[in-house]
């Protein structure tokens, strides 16, 4: 009976073959495609819509850093920051 136990538990727990490593690997690769497709073709037919292009075409106009992780050198930053602190301090105050 001991032995009937263990010859099931050797099949369970044999050696991963081929089929096993490509079960494990197969969500990676697939992700890693996904992530590629995105980027080379489903990325650049998304800025070709019209509601993106015009963000898009502003963007460049005004000449923003839409990749800079930090805002704080750029000048419209600046600017608009002067803007909502006023508008956030002076809209609070009841109008005579």
């Amino acid at each position: 009976m001991a032995a009937e136990l263990i010859m099931k538990n050797a099949e369970w727990s044999g050696p991963p073959g081929p089929p096993r490593i490509l079960k494990k690997w197969a969500p990676l690769v697939l992700g890693i495609m996904t992530i590629i497709l995105f980027v080379v073709w489903v990325a650049p037919a998304l800025g070709e819509l019209s509601l993106i292009r015009t963000a898009v075409t502003a963007i460049r106009e005004e000449n923003i850093e839409a990749g800079a992780y930090f805002y704080t050198d750029v000048e419209k930053v600046g600017e608009a920051e002067l803007y909502l602190r006023d508008s956030f301090r002076f809209s609070h105050e009841p109008v005579e």
